[in-house]
């Protein structure tokens, strides 16, 4: 019942082993075309190769949800509140499950959630 817990602890720790340094072809989504995103569908996103999948729900009234989509029977405990920051989107969780924020960029054609600024970002997720 804790995966939700340890996946979104690694999300916002920066010393996990799978977190990985972005590539030089890097596009970072502005926080405008974020919101967006975030308000238009679940994100739904592994946060290594074979992990479990970890879906994120945001309301435009603020309010975030979060469902590891494998094992939770009861996401309430996943609540808590989100807010725009520059081009990340910050979430203070209720409870014991880490707060953080992260951004969203593109390389490839694949959807990676990061860390840290877009000068030094940290790879910690990406999007299914």
């Amino acid at each position: 019942m804790r995966v939700m817990l340890h996946v979104c602890t690694a999300l916002f720790s920066l010393g996990i082993a799978a977190a990985h340094a972005a590539g030089s072809g890097s596009t970072f989504l502005g926080g405008d075309e974020l919101r967006s995103r975030l308000l238009a569908s679940p994100v739904d996103f592994v946060s290594q190769p074979g992990a479990k999948p970890v879906e994120w729900r945001f309301a435009s009234n603020g309010e975030a949800n979060g469902d590891n989509l494998s094992m939770n029977t009861d996401t309430s405990e996943y609540r808590g509140n989100w807010q725009m920051s520059g081009d990340q989107v910050c979430v203070k969780w209720i409870g014991t499950t880490p707060d953080g924020c992260v951004g969203l960029m593109s390389e490839g054609g694949t959807y990676e959630l990061y860390t840290g600024s877009q000068d030094a970002p940290i790879v910690v997720g990406v999007l299914r």
